[in-house]
């Protein structure tokens, strides 16, 4: 599993594009800057793996909320569905690309709700 923080995305862009390290999870924490295509192309280049996409949309995020279209457009011309949920709490999902909604500020994004928490204990290292 791979998971990222703010500027947390490019690490993991990359733990998936260049290889030599297996991953089946990304988990992205407000975290979104670009590499939309490499995440989409790793999430479509096996059916076991799984990205969980978690953001806060509005104004004050026009980034990330930018990076998460060109997201779901680029997993969707791969045919990857998405699924999405709001209200800032995680639900187990059998969609490969889950893109969740909070409204926690940027710093607690990853602990609000116990969205950590939640993710790991529905994740493949449980």
């Amino acid at each position: 599993m791979g998971a990222g923080h703010s500027g947390g995305s490019q690490g993991a862009a990359f733990a998936v594009s260049a290889g030599g390290v297996p991953v089946s999870e990304v988990v992205l924490f407000d975290a979104l800057y670009g590499y939309a295509p490499r995440f989409a192309s790793w999430a479509a280049g096996d059916a076991t793996r799984r990205l969980v996409h978690v953001y806060r949309p509005g104004p004050g995020n026009r980034k990330v909320v930018k990076w998460t279209e060109r997201l779901r457009q680029s997993l969707r011309s791969q045919h990857v569905r998405v699924e999405d949920q709001s209200g800032g709490t995680y639900k187990r999902s059998a969609f490969r690309a889950i893109f969740l909604t909070t409204s926690a500020p940027h710093g607690d994004v990853p602990f609000a709700g116990e969205l950590l928490a939640a993710i790991l204990a529905d994740s493949a290292l449980r």
